[in-house]
């Protein structure tokens, strides 16, 4: 079984008072992320993946939020090795990050990427595990 290890987070807009959400290729609302490159920190690759699926430029990392773990099967053989059937323990680690960027500009990873007020992000289906790391950084968000 292979192992990853990646970083994302929650980008929280205050000037919109609003929190970015993605949708991935399975059609679920997620949180942007993506692998821990060699020589990166986990705060490092959470910027530069967050920057690279959104568009976004001008982000802050405000908190560490926490970590998720889950397993998954490749539907399909990919790009970055991985062959159809294989099993990956996937372990990704979480920041709230801040920015007044309001342009969205989705890449080819994912689906599309829109701003939600936290009611709005917190009413979506998305991940149980991820839904967890977004209420935190909603608490975070109020009591700032």
């Amino acid at each position: 079984m292979r192992n990853e290890i990646s970083a994302g987070g929650v980008v929280y807009n205050p000037a919109l008072k609003k929190i970015l959400l993605i949708k991935d290729f399975a059609d679920k609302w997620a949180l942007p992320k993506g692998w821990i490159e060699k020589g990166e920190t986990a705060e490092q690759a959470a910027l530069r993946e967050v920057s690279e699926e959104t568009g976004l430029k001008n982000l802050k990392i405000l908190a560490r939020l926490g970590e998720t773990e889950y397993f998954y099967t490749a539907t399909h053989n990919r790009d970055y090795g991985l062959k159809k059937g294989e099993r990956v323990h996937k372990h990704v680690i979480f920041f709230l990050m801040e920015t007044l960027d309001e342009k969205l500009v989705p890449q080819w990873e994912i689906k599309g990427a829109e701003w939600f007020s936290v009611e709005e992000a917190l009413k979506k289906e998305i991940y149980p595990n991820v839904k967890k790391i977004v209420e935190k950084a909603v608490g975070i968000i109020r009591e700032n």
